[in-house]
């Protein structure tokens, strides 16, 4: 059963992280992850599988703070376009 898996290799790299100092708890690896996905321009439906919400909306809610630099970047992005 993949859920099971799933919940066995969360909670083994939640110890590792914890033994080693590295992240304090899955919340916040979960978080960081979460954050990157956006900040390295992972299309929201991809970013909703990886993160396993049943709706795109609740990736883009939770994970809004990122999107004023989303913004910026695509305006740079776009400037020479039009």
């Amino acid at each position: 059963n993949n859920d099971m898996l799933n919940i066995i290799l969360l909670s083994e790299a939640e110890t590792l992280l914890n033994e080693n100092n590295i992240i304090k708890d899955m919340q916040e690896f979960r978080h960081a992850f979460s954050t990157n996905i956006f900040e390295n321009d992972i299309h929201p439906k991809i970013a909703q599988t990886l993160l396993g919400h049943s709706e795109m909306r609740t990736s883009m809610e939770i994970y809004s703070h990122v999107l004023p630099n989303m913004t910026r970047d695509a305006i740079e992005k776009t400037q020479g376009i039009v």
